[in-house]
């Protein structure tokens, strides 16, 4: 199981994407196979994946209710077990720091700025950009992926990080 970002362009765009795969130690540039994909976006857009190191896995901002869902479920095994309060609140807190310290190394990673720059670079040129991400379970270019819905964000508000999973993102200038 892996992420991968797909994102969808005008054709002005193509080059300057295409472009960021031949640069040495940036991002991964593929085009898009997935016609469940292709559904999804806007059907001029020319969609690509992103990707570093073979996935976009360290490009999606961790999710912070995934975060919080493992602690309830902490919590809980713990109760489970017959642990007190206190020291079921100790346990939670400290792993909870450890989330968080964790999280913001991860937030804070070259890779995930050179991404985020790329797309308001783009976003600016072009007008506007598409953004999907799909932690996918099978191939990238064949398994099938639903929407749960479309968002229109600014360049600024996609710079602070966090964008919805399966959601189709529309980041604009």
């Amino acid at each position: 199981m892996c992420w991968f970002i797909t994102i969808g362009i005008s054709a002005k765009g193509v080059a300057a994407v295409e472009a960021l795969g031949r640069q040495r130690a940036g991002l991964g540039v593929r085009p898009s196979q997935n016609p469940y994909l292709a559904a999804i976006f806007p059907k001029d857009d020319i969609r690509f994946e992103l990707t570093h190191g073979g996935c976009s896995c360290d490009l999606v901002p961790e999710a912070r209710d995934r975060g919080r869902a493992k602690l309830e479920r902490m919590r809980r095994r713990y109760e489970r077990h017959g642990w007190s309060e206190a020291k079921i609140s100790r346990a939670v807190q400290a792993a909870e720091n450890a989330q968080s310290k964790s999280l913001q190394r991860r937030e804070e990673t070259a890779s995930k700025l050179l991404f985020r720059n790329t797309i308001i670079e783009q976003a600016r040129r072009l007008g506007g950009v598409r953004v999907f991400a799909h932690l996918y379970r099978g191939s990238q270019d064949d398994e099938e992926v639903a929407c749960s819905g479309r968002r229109r964000v600014g360049a600024e508000q996609f710079a602070q990080g966090d964008f919805p999973e399966d959601v189709l993102v529309e980041v604009i200038a």
